[in-house]
């Protein structure tokens, strides 16, 4: 028998914060636009401008994590 309450802690659907796995899904697997919608944590959209790409439409989501862009 499926024990579903382990999987729901461990696939990513099931989490209300994406944005670190929409991160790591772009950085390590494939960068594509239908995972960069879960990146909406300001952390994590610098994280995304920085590393791999600098995306107009991420960097408006670093909104929350102004202070430690230093602007």
């Amino acid at each position: 028998m499926i024990n579903f309450l382990h999987i729901r802690e461990h696939l990513h659907e099931y989490h209300e914060d994406k944005s670190w796995w929409a991160y790591f899904y772009c950085l390590n697997i494939k960068d594509r636009p239908s995972i960069r919608k879960f990146i909406t944590h300001g952390y994590w959209a610098n994280e995304y401008c920085r590393n791999i790409k600098e995306d107009t439409e991420v960097a408006k989501r670093i909104d929350d994590f102004i202070e430690l862009r230093g602007l």
